[in-house]
């Protein structure tokens, strides 16, 4: 038997609490880098050089941050989840075989995902709502919790082959 392997991409909406991290990593650099070039202080502006690059640095870094793709490996029943910063830095944020999950539906299933609203959620996807966007119910860490992610068509026939159709509603 061949092994299966699906890849899908999912771009992180900007959301205005994004916006707003960016404005105020902003205004704490720039805030930061006048304190720093004031003369009495750090005898002004060429011998703060060298805090004021540190701080643009770290701006930068935090900047970077807020740029977030997430990334679904599927392979073989296990679905991984990675993070990627900036398009540049990789990191593993989920893995789970989906044989284990207890149930998955669409976001907007009441019927099937009513008994779970007081869990705790891991969002994965792109920050709206779409046709395609589902939360299964699953143990990680040892605690229950939502994840929600945005599975494209392809994806979902993958999970379907590991999953039991008990566990696993499409919307139609």
């Amino acid at each position: 038997m061949d092994d299966l392997y699906i890849e899908q991409i999912v771009e992180k909406e900007e959301t205005k609490k994004d916006r707003m991290k960016k404005i105020i990593i902003v205004i704490i650099a720039c805030f930061v880098s006048v304190i720093l070039s004031y003369p009495k202080l750090f005898g002004g502006p060429i011998n703060a050089s060298p805090l004021i690059i540190i701080v643009a640095i770290i701006a930068n870094y935090r900047f970077k941050k807020l740029n977030i793709e997430y990334e679904y490996l599927f392979t073989n029943g296990v679905l991984d989840i990675d993070c990627i910063y900036n398009k540049s830095k990789r990191k593993n944020i989920f893995s789970a075989q989906v044989s284990d999950f207890i149930v998955m539906a669409h976001i907007d299933d009441t019927e099937h995902l009513s008994g779970y609203s007081a869990l705790p959620v891991k969002n994965f996807s792109s920050g709206e709502i779409f046709g395609n966007t589902y939360m299964f119910i699953t143990y990680y860490d040892k605690e229950k919790i939502k994840v929600i992610i945005e599975p494209n068509e392809r994806l979902l026939k993958g999970m379907l082959m590991y999953m039991t159709p008990a566990k696993l509603f499409v919307k139609k």
